[in-house]
């Protein structure tokens, strides 16, 4: 769990704009999943 608690560390701080759009993506991608659950 640290192990991937620290992974995802650098991907939700926008360090980058890169960093940025694809946090943006991957929230989208859960709101997605979250109106449409499977």
């Amino acid at each position: 769990n640290n192990n991937n608690n620290n992974n995802f560390a650098p991907t939700m701080v926008p360090s980058s704009p890169t960093s940025f759009n694809f946090n943006a993506a991957f929230v989208d991608m859960l709101q997605q999943q979250q109106q449409h659950p499977h």
